[in-house]
């Protein structure tokens, strides 16, 4: 059997099947230009009047399945008609900086990754939510519903404030995702060997995911923090241990 990931949105894909339409086949398929097909999702949105729903899922983790499940979802159809829907597949954890980097967000710390972005201005709207998605089996299209809707009625009523990240701020995230994204190079091969059958994967991966899974719940908490306080002053930013596999 193939190994259990604990503590992330990545439990190998025969382990779990969320609901029948999700199993029959893949979700999540858009692996290639997709900085142009977000681009263009996001310039639907403005014409039409929208906000821009992006998901970047993968089709091996069963929270992503899940999230996949609710958003084919027939009750969940009404709350989606105020969004342009684009969703990304990570495929083995690649790096999404080019995708990701215009909406001040340019890493996902787990997949799913459910962002909401004013189409105009590329303001990411859930930044301090977006961690409940990444457990996605927990919750339910009538729960997603809900969480499109008050952000529907958000931008109707005009009245979110917008604050100025600091270029420390930005400089400090650039260089943590580029960080995340290297250990996620070594994850997603040992990922692919593990689906291809390669169970000699399975001890390696489980140990480096159980490190990674580490830093960067950390790291995603101590961001939200820090885009609320914004601070200039170095001594300000968190560090953290060295990754034993880099």
């Amino acid at each position: 059997m193939k190994a259990v990931i604990q503590g992330c949105s990545l439990l190998l894909i025969a382990l779990l099947a969320v609901t029948p339409a999700a199993a029959e086949e893949p979700y999540f398929t858009v692996s290639e230009n997709r900085k142009a097909y977000v681009q263009n999702a996001q310039k639907e949105a403005v014409v039409r009047g929208k906000l821009l729903l992006l998901v970047v899922g993968a089709n091996w983790c069963h929270d992503s399945r899940a999230l996949g499940g609710y958003l084919q979802d027939d009750a969940l159809q009404p709350a989606l008609a105020n969004f342009v829907l684009a969703k990304v597949d990570a495929a083995w954890l690649d790096n999404l900086t080019p995708v990701l980097a215009p909406y001040g967000h340019p890493a996902y710390f787990g997949t799913p990754s459910l962002m909401i972005i004013e189409p105009e201005s590329s303001r990411l709207l859930n930044r301090d939510s977006i961690q409940r998605w990444q457990s996605a089996h927990n919750e339910s299209p009538a729960a997603l519903a809900s969480y499109l809707a008050t952000f529907s009625q958000k931008r109707m009523d005009g009245n979110q404030h917008i604050i100025q990240d600091a270029p420390r701020l930005a400089a400090f995230e650039a260089e943590q995702a580029q960080r995340l994204y290297k250990a996620y190079a070594v994850l997603g091969k040992l990922l692919a060997q593990e689906e291809s059958g390669d169970s000699d994967a399975s001890t390696t991966l489980n140990a480096y995911w159980r490190e990674v899974s580490v830093y960067r719940h950390q790291l995603q908490n101590d961001l939200s923090k820090l885009h609320l306080s914004q601070p200039e002053t170095e001594s300000d930013y968190p560090e953290y241990p060295p990754l034993s596999f880099l």
